[in-house]
């Protein structure tokens, strides 16, 4: 067991041995709910490739090479209200994949999805 002990004025804080294991369950079922949803959306012949991970809470989508990876997040930003990281910002060594975040609420989340897909 893990304990993360912050004291301030002597006192702990926080402590992971009193964390509550349901929310983390709540966390993984929406992170398996969010890839299976993403992964649904993207058929054989989607512009869209959906890489294969082998855990975590980020989704990592190849993106059509019709822009930068820079240009796809500022341009889903600033036109769909959609924040993605660029490629780049976890050194991938060429374009264009973009990093999404599985945490995300799902509705939120596919709503998303929605928008990055519909760009392509």
């Amino acid at each position: 067991m893990f304990l993360l002990n912050f004291q301030h004025n002597g006192r702990i804080i926080v402590s992971l041995a009193s964390y509550d294991c349901r929310v983390g369950v709540k966390f993984l079922a929406r992170v398996r709910a969010n890839r299976a949803f993403l992964a649904s959306q993207i058929g054989p012949r989607s512009p869209w490739r959906l890489l294969e991970t082998e855990g975590g809470w980020y989704a990592i989508l190849e993106a059509p090479r019709i822009q930068s990876e820079e240009e796809w997040a500022l341009s889903l930003l600033a036109s769909d209200g959609v924040l993605v990281q660029p490629g780049f910002f976890f050194d991938f060594e060429r374009e264009a994949f973009l990093v999404l975040s599985l945490l995300t609420p799902e509705e939120v989340f596919r709503e998303g999805v929605r928008r990055v897909l519909a760009r392509a």
